[in-house]
């Protein structure tokens, strides 16, 4: 099965819920509630997926991690100068 087509799934549906409800629908980076995503972090367990193979983010936050060289999830929880920010 092509990824879209299993994001279109009522398991993936599921997954996602319960994924935003663990988020509580907010974005982990700015902590908006607007436009929210579920975005893969891996997809190694791909059908199977852990709440923690996946984060919420928002559109904007998103689409800054797509376009940000290297990896914005990581370098923002991570902090500035490496301290962690969150856990």
């Amino acid at each position: 099965m092509k990824y879209k087509e299993y994001l279109q799934t009522e398991k993936w549906q599921f997954t996602r819920g319960l994924i935003l409800n663990f988020w509580n629908h907010r974005c982990a980076i700015c902590n908006s509630n607007e436009q929210v995503q579920v975005h893969h972090r891996t997809y190694e367990r791909l059908g199977h997926e852990l709440t923690t193979d996946c984060i919420v983010l928002c559109d904007r936050c998103h689409k800054l991690h797509h376009n940000f060289t290297g990896n914005f999830i990581t370098s923002v929880l991570e902090g500035i100068n490496g301290e962690q920010v969150l856990d």
